[in-house]
């Protein structure tokens, strides 16, 4: 009898199939692809000769990651990529002969000891409008998968979780299930949602401490009971006081830090996302650092409610963004770090991507006219810009620290809501 292996995933992950003809093919430019070994001798015993020497001519020996890296060519693409979005090996010697990296992604897998979970990261763009663009809450499912789907033509990529402790595995889906739930809390705006996700973290954090994890089931009902959130959650939002210097220091320091410096890493379409933030917040390079920050407040309470009202026009995308981070990272447990911390940067690159997607969609819609888009196409471009933003913060270690190490101290769930959620509209 065929193995089989226990999965919980969205729904949307049994839709998805990769087409390079259909996608803007972001895996295969501006980013560093990896091989594994396996595959590299794959394509080292291809016969005749010169046909394997025309692929490994194009990969080098990647010493410091101890593994094989492919050489961009000169349009910082995959020398492999045809002109119509399609892989030169995969359609010579078909899919077996993908490495790990191209067979598997935009899937992400997780080994939780008692099961699987699966996802996928969207800065795929057929992925993001699987993901973002239902109107109904994202759905989730336990399914048993067979040995050949699971390995994957043995091509099987599996993260070992190390921030999950291991008596932790078992409540995990409990965990997210509760902050699922609560992101897709429909009665309350998107910050009213992540203020509730703090409350809610912060409350597990102690049962955590105390070991006394059978309590974790019961404070779900708690959080999302319409008594709990007419009364209790109502005062407590009116004791929050939004702080707009420190959400205008952490942000555009977030922003310096990824994208400013005498050489910025980024590419022409994060060059227009970041402009777009200029544009918006009139930005000028000849201000100095504390001119800046006061703008960049004044300037906020100028287009705070434009702002909201975006949020609110496309609540539904920014929920289902909200609910695959949070899943497909491991939230609260994506770093070493404690869970109010991590609870600190999931909020931190969620108001990142608001602001760059607000500011963004603003530009693009105003230029290209907003009486001549649909509510349809506005959605679309709202998805691809989100899948832009991701391809940086998924992709590149180095900008996540970046993000850990601007949220260094900030270890105290007020301070972090006051600091980046703003209920006042």
């Amino acid at each position: 009898m065929e193995k089989k292996y226990p999965y919980f995933q969205p729904e949307y992950v049994r839709k998805f199939k990769c087409n390079g003809q259909l996608c803007d093919a972001h895996c295969c430019r501006d980013w560093r692809i990896d091989i594994d070994k396996k595959t590299y001798k794959q394509y080292a015993n291809i016969k005749p000769k010169p046909d394997s020497l025309e692929i490994t001519e194009k990969i080098f020996k990647n010493k410091l990651r101890n593994t094989y890296t492919i050489a961009l060519d000169s349009r910082k693409s995959c020398p492999f990529l045809t002109e119509d979005n399609f892989c030169k090996i995969q359609r010579k010697y078909g899919e077996k002969y993908l490495s790990i990296v191209c067979n598997t992604y935009p899937r992400m897998s997780f080994n939780l000891g008692e099961f699987f979970e699966r996802s996928l990261t969207l800065s795929c763009p057929a992925a993001a409008v699987l993901a973002l663009m239902p109107e109904e809450p994202m759905k989730f499912e336990e399914i048993e998968v067979s040995e050949k789907v699971h390995s994957n033509n043995n091509k099987i990529s599996i993260i070992w979780t190390k921030n999950v402790l291991p008596k932790l595995t078992g409540e995990l889906k409990t965990i997210q299930e509760g902050a699922i739930s609560i992101l897709q809390e429909r009665r309350l705006t998107i910050d009213g949602r992540l203020i509730l996700l703090g409350l809610y973290l912060d409350r597990l954090d102690e049962i955590l401490k105390s070991g006394n994890y059978e309590e974790i089931e019961k404070i779900i009902p708690i959080y999302t009971s319409e008594e709990f959130l007419k009364n209790d959650f109502q005062k407590f939002i009116e004791t929050l006081n939004f702080n707009g210097e420190n959400y205008a220091k952490m942000i555009f320091n977030v922003l310096e830090s990824l994208y400013g410096g005498e050489n910025p890493q980024y590419t022409i379409e994060d060059g227009k996302l970041i402009d777009s933030v200029k544009i918006i917040f009139k930005l000028h390079p000849e201000e100095n650092d504390q001119d800046l920050i006061k703008n960049i407040v004044a300037r906020y309470e100028e287009i705070g409610k434009h702002m909201k009202n975006f949020v609110n026009q496309f609540s539904t995308i920014f929920e289902n963004y909200l609910v695959n981070e949070f899943f497909i990272n491991l939230y609260p447990f994506k770093t070493d770090k404690s869970i109010i911390s991590n609870y600190g940067l999931f909020v931190t690159i969620y108001k990142l991507v608001e602001i760059l997607t607000f500011s963004y969609g603003t530009v693009n819609f105003i230029e290209r006219g907003n009486d001549n888009l649909s509510e349809v196409q506005k959605k679309i471009e709202v998805a691809a810009s989100i899948s832009k933003i991701s391809t940086h913060l998924d992709h590149n270690d180095e900008y996540l620290g970046r993000i850990v190490k601007s949220l260094e101290g900030r270890e105290d769930v007020i301070e972090i809501m006051e600091s980046l959620l703003d209920i006042r509209r």
